[in-house]
């Protein structure tokens, strides 16, 4: 009896550890790259002065996320977010941007612009 409780915990405490290792999405990730219709645009934040690895999202546990783009100049963003497998749906104002979690990177494809976000 005592053995197979042993086993029923350690059981459940691998189960525990495997559920908080690697398959959180929450975290920083920071904007390293945008494609705009097919070309990399990259550069031209650069020189416009524009470093791009100061804009990032950054996921919390809760179900929260912030979007920082001041270095675009175009301000926070706030809001939620849900996942259904690779896909996460930032929600902000009623409007919703879907993004696509490719190993650690959160990959936003809308209006013929790319922006590749890596994990912290």
């Amino acid at each position: 009896m005592k053995r197979s409780l042993a086993i029923v915990l350690i059981l459940m405490l691998g189960a525990f550890m495997l559920i908080g290792c690697g398959s959180s999405v929450a975290g920083k990730y920071t904007l390293s790259s945008m494609e705009y219709e097919g070309e990399d645009i990259t550069e031209l934040f650069s020189m416009m002065g524009i470093n791009i690895n100061d804009v990032y999202i950054e996921l919390t546990n809760e179900g929260r996320f912030v979007m920082d783009m001041t270095a675009m100049y175009e301000g926070r963003t706030t809001g939620t977010y849900t996942v259904s497998g690779s896909t996460i749906t930032l929600t902000s104002g009623g409007e919703d941007v879907r993004a696509v979690l490719q190993g650690n990177n959160l990959i936003i494809d809308e209006d013929g612009g790319i922006a590749v976000f890596r994990k912290n």
